[in-house]
């Protein structure tokens, strides 16, 4: 999980363009998805679907993944509004949760298709969903 945030979460904070950093994210996905065809996915996701109703310990420890995942975000969202790049409409805990959201259904769209350009169109709208909230000069 820390290796995960420090690829995933982290480059957000650091960008002085956090849409830049997530646009990048998708880029870098639809690239690694490309390369292996679509038949690799995300381990958390996949097993979510399957053990979730199963084991109550095991869909406590995957919502805290994806918990944390969210909270990266969003805190790193929190900091851009507080030095003003982005403006008080955005609200950061749904963004950062629509974001989560946006990429692991990529993931499943992508592998159901064997299509990774979808990482593209649909980090095109993630892109949106920042931009939209930038305090322009």
């Amino acid at each position: 999980i820390a290796e995960f945030q420090s690829r995933k979460v982290e480059p957000i904070c650091a960008q002085t363009a956090p849409e830049e950093a997530v646009a990048a994210m998708f880029q870098e996905a639809e690239r690694f998805f490309g390369d292996n065809g679509c038949k690799a996915g995300c381990f958390v996701g996949n097993i979510a679907l399957e053990m979730s109703d199963l084991d109550e310990t095991f869909r406590q420890r995957v919502a805290g993944f994806f918990d944390d995942w969210a909270g990266g975000i969003k805190a790193c969202l929190e900091r851009c509004k507080e030095r003003g790049y982005f403006g008080p409409t955005l609200d950061a805990q749904a963004t950062a949760e629509a974001l989560v959201a946006l990429y692991e259904g990529t993931i499943m769209l992508g592998r159901s298709r064997r299509d990774a350009a979808v990482f593209g169109r649909v980090g095109k709208i993630a892109r949106q969903i920042l931009e939209q909230h930038k305090v322009r000069p």
